[in-house]
C-alpha cells in the first residue's frame, strides 16, 4: 500500500502487517491500495471505537506484491516491509490458519470436524511437498488438492479455503519479489520503524497491537525436524542469489 503519498509497504503474512495497516488508520494516515475499489466497498465497517481485535475482524486486507504496487504507484518511492524469523512466520500462518476456520465456523460456513482435523495435522501432513511443487499457479493448485484428498476435506474446499492455503503454503518472495529495494524493519521489536514513519510523513507514529498468535493450537513444533523439512522446501525462494521471477 501507499502510504501518505511517501513511502510502499510490503504486507508480508503474519508479519505484523495487518498491526501496521490498522496502526496507519488510527494515526490518520491516507492510504492508497492496489486494489483501492475493494477497500472503498469495506471502508464503511471501519469503526475507530472498535478496539484492535475488532477491526481486525471487521476491515478487508489483503497481501498485495512489491510488483503490483511499483506498476501501479511507479518506482520513485521509498519500499520498506516487516521481517521475521521464517520458521516462526510459518507456524504463526498455519495457527492463524486454523482461527480463521474456527471464525468462518462461527458464520457457518464451515463445520466443526474440520477445525479439529486441521488442530491435529502433523508435520508430515502439512510439508509433504516439494521445492517446485510451489513453482508456479498451476502446479500450486496440485499441492492444494494434494493436501485436502491426504488429509480428508475435499468436501470443505471452497475459494475462501484455497485462499487461506495460498497465503500459508506460499513463500513469501510471491510477495517482496526478492526486491532489493527493500528496507526491512524486524519483527516485534518496532521502535526503528516508528521513527522512520514518524520521519517520513513528519507525523507521530506508533504501532498498534493485534491478531497475536500465540494461544492459537497446532501440532506444528518448531524444532529440528521442522527446521529441516522447511529448508528443504524453501531454502530455493527464501534464500536467493539472483531475481527471478516467482509464481
Amino acid at each position: 500500500m501507499l502510504v501518505e503519498n511517501k513511502f510502499l509497504f510490503v504486507s508480508l503474512p503474519r508479519c505484523a502487517s495487518f498491526s501496521f495497516y490498522i496502526s496507519c488508520i488510527r494515526h490518520g494516515f491516507e492510504i492508497n491500495h492496489f486494489n483501492q475499489k475493494r477497500y472503498d466497498e469495506s471502508a464503511h465497517f471501519i469503526d475507530l471505537s472498535m478496539n484492535n481485535e475488532e477491526l481486525a475482524d471487521h476491515i478487508f486486507h489483503v497481501h498485495e506484491k512489491s510488483s503490483e504496487l511499483i506498476d501501479k504507484f511507479g518506482n520513485k518511492y521509498d519500499i520498506i516491509s516487516i521481517k521475521r524469523n521464517r520458521y516462526e512466520r510459518f507456524i504463526s500462518v498455519w495457527k492463524h490458519t486454523i482461527d480463521m476456520v474456527e471464525m468462518e465456523r462461527l458464520r457457518y460456513r464451515y463445520p466443526i470436524e474440520l477445525v479439529n482435523i486441521l488442530k491435529k495435522l502433523n508435520l508430515d501432513d502439512i510439508l509433504f511437498f516439494k521445492t517446485f511443487d510451489l513453482i508456479s499457479h498451476e502446479s500450486e493448485k496440485l499441492v492444494f488438492i494434494e493436501f485436502c484428498k491426504r488429509n480428508g476435506i475435499e468436501k470443505y474446499v471452497d475459494d475462501y479455503f484455497i485462499n487461506m492455503l495460498q497465503i500459508a503454503f506460499r513463500p513469501t518472495s510471491y510477495w517482496h519479489n526478492n526486491n532489493p529495494k527493500i528496507k526491512y524493519f524486524d519483527f516485534g521489536n518496532f521502535t526503528e520503524l516508528e521513527d522512520w514513519v514518524s520521519n517520513k510523513t513528519n507525523k507521530p507514529f506508533k504501532m498498534e497491537k493485534s491478531n497475536g498468535s500465540q494461544h492459537f493450537e497446532c501440532e506444528l513444533k518448531l524444532n529440528d525436524e521442522f527446521i529441516k523439512r522447511y529448508n528443504d522446501i524453501y531454502d530455493y525462494y527464501d534464500i536467493q542469489k539472483n531475481n527471478k521471477t516467482l509464481i
